[in-house]
């Protein structure tokens, strides 16, 4: 199967398979809020593992899965099988991914189509400006977006360029002010009244001593 090596051909030009992988902090700030949520997780965008490590370092159990084999220290599950959009059936109760920009809106519609009761997508900031992305409001609403209160560095340039947001579906939990560290902050439109809107700080990491 074709092996992704994460460097761009030009400086215009797309990482093949959008393999721009997800900083820690951005997936430990989420898992901070999301306590209730099952131990098993299913990650089927898992790229070079980025989230599944911090999954892992959380104590949850990871099914790592991903349609192209990655460039990294672990391999995992790849190939057309293990294609996300392909899948007949959810293998896991719950999702937390990264998806490839160009097929956000498609892996949104397939955890839906699936009928998996949780699952929070790093998106773009802008994501839901798009009338395409918003008709998934029709469907089902998000429970909550998180904004991230600073910018993602996906390249390790070391230059953080992109806003972004958790949108995060949860079916047996209603969202309120009081699970978040911050309150709603956007004014709630009739179609969106039932999403929370919340800001995630970035998380501090703690160094601890060795036992």
């Amino acid at each position: 199967m074709p092996h992704l090596t994460p460097t761009l051909q030009g400086s215009s030009e797309r990482k093949f398979a959008d393999a721009y992988f997800t900083p820690a902090s951005a997936t430990r700030a989420l898992l901070t809020e999301l306590p209730h949520w099952p131990k098993i997780i299913w990650e089927p965008a898992c790229g070079n593992g980025a989230i599944v490590r911090v999954l892992r370092e959380s104590g949850r159990e990871v099914i790592a899965s991903d349609r192209w084999e990655h460039e990294g220290e672990e391999r995992f599950s790849t190939g057309e099988e293990f294609d996300f959009l392909s899948a007949p059936v959810a293998r896991a109760s719950s999702v937390i991914t990264n998806p490839p920009f160009k097929l956000a809106n498609a892996f949104a519609r397939k955890c839906l189509a699936l009928g998996i009761p949780r699952f929070a997508l790093l998106l773009r900031a802008d994501f839901f400006n798009a009338a395409e992305h918003a008709r998934i409001f029709a469907i089902r609403a998000p429970s909550a977006i998180a904004a991230l209160t600073w910018r993602l560095d996906f390249t390790g340039a070391g230059a953080p360029h992109t806003n972004c947001i958790w949108a995060i579906w949860d079916e047996r939990k209603n969202f309120d002010e009081e699970n978040f560290k911050m309150r709603p902050w956007w004014a709630q439109a009739d179609a969106w009244e039932r999403t929370v809107y919340v800001l995630f700080e970035k998380p501090k990491l703690v160094l601890r001593e060795p036992s």
